[in-house]
């Protein structure tokens, strides 16, 4: 027994001695290690937006603030980004979220109703100055939600999402 812990303290002592001229360097590379990884969790942590979904969740249980336009204005970036993918999934994806940006602006302004034609009834000319257009675009989108071989190419999407793009900014959501 007595060998065993003779031999460990020798191994010990000779791994310090080993590893003592270089302890500051040792030092150094363990911090920039740390600083590297720390910066790499506040990285994925800004990346995957939980701070401000927490932040969001929370202001919108206490009716803090305009979250549903912000969340409008951030949906609409992403209808863009999508839009010049081109895929007919991400098409049909865009006017699908398009009607539904429109649909919670509708509610946001008071219109009533139980669905988006209900509140899209309520409207004229004087109010949206293109919502003949934007019901042909609704009922696109109702296609689109109903029929599952239905087909869309990337100039028809873009005519839509231009249709929603306009009543967006005569509702005051875009510029």
């Amino acid at each position: 027994m007595d060998f065993i812990i003779t031999y460990l303290l020798n191994f010990r002592n000779l791994v310090i001695d080993f590893f003592l001229p270089y302890f500051g360097w040792i030092k150094f590379i363990s911090l920039i290690i740390s600083g590297v990884l720390l910066w790499g969790i506040i990285f994925c942590i800004a990346k995957l937006n939980f701070i401000n979904s927490k932040i969001e969740q929370y202001m919108d249980i206490l009716h803090i603030g305009n979250l549903p336009r912000r969340r409008s204005i951030r949906s609409w970036q992403q209808i863009k980004r999508k839009l010049i993918l081109g895929d007919e999934a991400n098409l049909k994806l865009t006017i699908t979220e398009a009607d539904k940006i429109l649909d919670e602006l509708l509610k946001i302004s008071g219109y009533e109703g139980e669905n988006m034609d209900e509140r899209l009834k309520q409207l004229d000319a004087s109010q949206l100055s293109n919502i003949s257009d934007v019901w042909s675009a609704h009922k696109i989108r109702s296609r689109i939600s109903q029929e599952p071989d239905f087909h869309i190419n990337k100039q028809e999407a873009e005519l839509i999402i231009n249709i929603y793009k306009k009543s967006f900014q005569e509702l005051g959501l875009i510029d």
